[in-house]
């Protein structure tokens, strides 16, 4: 029995030498990369749009903000293809309704668009 737990103990302390000897190589090794670091790349950023483009009918496109700008002064919000409302020009209403200051036209809840000023309703046709 006595044999048996000897045995045990040499097996427990080749196991506690190997894993101390594996520990400072390691350790060496991580200090052999701190004193010779491996050679550096040079990093290249990856291309980026520029924030606006120029289209040669006069219209431009930010690309910060998703923004197209039309030749002739509409706006469209890239993202969801709808006309972009600035939304500080923008007071919303309880019912679900909303008055855009910059054009004063009133939307309803119900998508209907009325002139603020003259009471009509905006035609989208002509």
């Amino acid at each position: 029995m006595q044999s048996s737990v000897q045995d045990q103990g040499q097996l427990y302390s080749q196991i506690a030498q190997a894993q101390g000897q594996q520990a400072a190589q390691e350790r060496a090794q991580e200090e052999a990369n701190l004193l010779n670091p491996p050679a550096q790349q040079n990093f290249t950023p990856p291309a980026q749009l520029d924030p606006v483009i120029y289209f040669n009918d006069g219209s431009s496109l930010d690309t910060t903000s998703n923004i197209m700008t039309l030749s002739n002064g509409n706006q469209i919000d890239t993202t969801t293809g709808l006309p972009y409302v600035d939304p500080s020009s923008l007071i919303t209403m309880a019912n679900g309704s909303y008055l855009n200051t910059a054009t004063n036209v009133l939307t309803e809840a119900d998508g209907t668009q009325i002139d603020a000023t003259t009471g009509l309703k905006v035609s989208t046709t002509a």
